[in-house]
């Protein structure tokens, strides 16, 4: 039988837009002089391919071969199982930038996973000041040590945004989510389930109503005075946050204004009066029980969501969220090519730096120039023991205790650490920046994030940035 082998194959028609990418010379990419210029070109290459395999393989194997097939705005690729003959025709081919094998990315994985009470038990103030919040939120809201436990946040963080997760699904019905998330697609089987916490958990940082970062809500609250409750408007200035007392549940009510017993089941009400939609969570599933999947299945599932962000003209307007990888890799062009050609349509990634406790140059997708690369913090703003490092980092973010949203029901939670969780907080502040300022470009969003980044982190810093993520609100 054929010795057959996974390997990611990109074509030439990539070229023409990656070579306008900024980028410095050393992670320049392979490129080919003969570039497939239409759709006619790419097939007659693809039948091409299809046609050696066949030769070469003769009938021993009908199920090899070409897989799958790529593109984002030009950059065209296509991954398969092929035998060594093939693949050596296939690199001889002056249509061909490269050949990379298919690297298989193990699951991703929380680190130090405790289940929490079910979220629907604890506080919840949806506010332009959520008091006694996770540290997380408060570290991203305030520029320096506070003694502030207040998330401050813009009333229309996230308005209109959308936030893709490229995971192992999200549990849409949970709480957290309001009914904002939505199953996209779907790389890797017919089950839209999730196969663990872990996109519910990054979905629920990005945008979760009570521990996420992009909180599109402006609230009344009503405060009991006699048998009635008297309705106080919440304004935010330039110089105020008003906040509740501590110790008060909130609960949202459909209704503009009402008058309320004291029968009712909490003492304080909030009640939405910004009726906008908020940030909408995509579930892009790439990851099942079975745990590792190959890069041709990610990258599946990335290029849907470029494709699908573009087609509904929701540039600058996203991002995509990859809380993912592999190390031990070093640059894979795939990925490279990927990530800039989406980055060069305004849609920007942010990826993980992994948990490896290593430099980051070694991981990917995390060292990719162009995706947003986060490592870890804990809460004594020192580099996380298990976060990886180096100048290939763009942000520090909260990755040590971070609660968020878990799949095995829709009340619960969950706190853990990794920086699978700090990457969907930068996802967040992106949205969050956006949606206020409604930024042009990648460049301009990249620009904002890091103009507002904090240097707060203490400590030996491995050669990293010392740029904490933050909101922008202008709270020290």
């Amino acid at each position: 039988m054929a010795n057959l082998r996974s390997f990611l194959l990109l074509v030439g028609a990539l070229l023409p837009t990656i070579s306008a990418a900024p980028k410095p010379a050393s992670r320049s990419m392979a490129r080919s002089d003969n570039v497939l210029e239409d759709a006619s070109s790419t097939e007659s290459h693809l039948r091409w391919v299809s046609d050696l395999h066949a030769r070469n393989t003769g009938k021993r194997d009908t199920t090899a071969g070409i897989e799958k097939t790529y593109e984002i705005s030009g950059w065209k690729a296509y991954a398969g199982e092929f035998d060594d003959a093939t693949i050596a025709g296939i690199k001889a081919s002056p249509e061909v930038a490269y050949v990379e094998a298919d690297v298989l990315v193990p699951a991703p994985k929380l680190l130090n996973e405790q289940k929490t009470a079910p979220l629907d038990t604890l506080e919840k103030r949806h506010l332009l000041a959520q008091p006694d919040a996770e540290w997380g939120l408060v570290a991203i809201s305030h520029r320096s040590t506070s003694s502030s436990s207040d998330y401050v946040f813009d009333s229309v963080a996230g308005q209109g945004m959308y936030a893709y997760v490229v995971d192992d699904s999200i549990r849409t019905t949970h709480m957290e989510f309001e009914n904002r998330a939505t199953f996209g697609f779907n790389a890797i089987s017919n089950n839209n389930t999730p196969s663990g916490d872990h996109g519910s958990f990054t979905a629920g940082i990005i945008g979760g109503i009570y521990a996420g970062v992009a909180k599109n809500v402006r609230f009344i609250f009503q405060e009991s005075t006699s048998s009635l409750y008297t309705i106080t408007l919440i304004l935010r200035d330039s110089t105020n946050v008003v906040t509740f007392p501590k110790g008060r549940n909130i609960h949202q009510s459909s209704s503009m204004t009402t008058s309320l017993s004291q029968s009712s089941a909490f003492p304080l009400t909030a009640i939405q009066t910004n009726q906008k939609p908020q940030i909408n969570l995509i579930s892009v599933k790439v990851f099942d029980e079975r745990g590792a999947s190959p890069d041709s299945v990610i990258l599946s599932g990335y290029t849907w969501a470029v494709n699908d962000i573009l087609s509904k003209n929701r540039t600058n307007k996203a991002v995509i969220n990859l809380s993912l990888g592999s190390g031990n890799t070093g640059i894979e062009q795939a990925w490279v090519d990927a990530i800039t050609a989406a980055y060069n349509q305004n849609i920007l990634t942010t990826v993980s730096a992994g948990n490896d406790a290593a430099h980051v140059s070694q991981h990917s997708p995390a060292n990719v120039l162009l995706a947003v690369t986060v490592a870890a913090s804990n809460k004594s703003f020192t580099i996380a023991d298990f976060s990886n490092y180096g100048p290939g980092v763009d942000f520090f973010a909260p990755g040590v205790g971070i609660l968020a949203a878990a799949s095995d029901s829709d009340v619960s939670g969950l706190y853990a650490d990794g920086t699978s969780a700090s990457a969907p907080f930068v996802a967040g502040v992106a949205m969050y920046l956006q949606s206020i300022w409604g930024l042009e470009s990648s460049d301009y969003l990249v620009a904002a994030l890091k103009g507002w980044g904090a240097a707060r982190m203490v400590g030996k810093l491995k050669n990293s940035p010392n740029l904490f993520v933050n909101n922008g609100n202008g709270v020290d």
